[in-house]
């Protein structure tokens, strides 16, 4: 019987415990997918800069490189 399997509850749990993020993607397509991406580039950015000995500047360069492009003034 399926409910005396381990993976079986293993998959029920896991969609109950996300079932609010799973229904808010089915109801209005809402994702993490730009707040993951982000992630992504932050710390590919900081294994690439690991070995910066100023940490000031280092922390400078995360701002100007992950800050949004200013706005042209029309």
């Amino acid at each position: 019987m399926p409910h005396n399997i381990k993976e079986f509850l293993q998959v029920a749990r896991m969609i109950e415990n996300h079932q609010t993020e799973i229904i808010r993607y089915f109801e209005k397509a809402l994702t993490n997918a730009k707040a993951e991406n982000l992630n992504g580039k932050i710390q590919r950015f900081i294994a690439n800069n690991f070995s910066i000995r100023n940490r000031d500047f280092f922390i400078y360069r995360l701002q100007v490189y992950f800050s949004p492009a200013p706005q042209k003034k029309i």
